[in-house]
């Protein structure tokens, strides 16, 4: 297994992984299997043209067995989206039908959104430092690739005061991981799936 810096010819293999690691997730907001992955590919790209150093994947022969994106900053991410025009990029690819999304899932999202940041309980870290997703191909789970990716995550996070992560109560294979790594349980929030443990590990 290898591990590297994510490459743009990554990316739609890196979106199969997402879609089928968060499958329910998905059929939640769009009430169906979403028909095609570019919108995720847009996000994953625009992120790792951001912070190219977040972004890590594990390779076996060619393929994409998983990968890790550990942000310094979820601020600054965001603030690129919108200062770079990014979010009007993702508008227009919406309106003009490329995504296959409809109304009524972008409504939910936006409900869901503002119901996870508006959440009095919602954690409020010292840092922004976060890993925001991580996901293995089920070809290569149970092999420790998520552990290795997550080293190699916490590694480039080295030096920010706290390091923040969010998982669902009922993922007990990586609530585990995330405690033998360091990570406490520190508050809980809400969306509209449920309920989320905010975990952080001091640095």
């Amino acid at each position: 297994m290898k591990y590297r810096q994510a490459k743009s010819e990554d990316i739609p293999a890196v979106a199969s992984i997402f879609l089928h690691a968060f499958s329910p997730s998905v059929q939640h907001f769009l009430g169906k299997p979403l028909q095609n992955n570019l919108s995720i590919c847009d996000i994953f790209n625009f992120i790792r043209k951001v912070e190219p150093q977040s972004f890590f994947i594990a390779e076996s022969d060619n393929k994409i067995a998983g990968y890790l994106i550990a942000t310094r900053s979820m601020r600054l991410i965001w603030l690129k989206a919108i200062t770079k025009g990014e979010i009007f990029y993702w508008l227009y690819r919406w309106l003009s039908g490329t995504y296959d999304i409809g109304t009524g899932p972008i409504k939910s999202i936006i409900m869901h959104k503002a119901l996870f940041l508006t959440n009095k309980h919602n954690y409020r870290t010292t840092s922004q430092a976060q890993i925001l997703s991580i996901a293995i191909h089920p070809d290569c789970q149970k092999n420790g690739v998520a552990r290795n990716l997550l080293t190699l995550g916490l590694s480039y996070l080295e030096g920010t005061n706290e390091i923040k992560l969010e998982v669902r109560p009922d993922n007990s294979a990586a609530y585990n991981l995330y405690t033998s790594l360091g990570f406490i349980p520190a508050d809980k929030t809400t969306d509209s799936q449920g309920d989320w443990i905010v975990m952080v590990k001091a640095n």
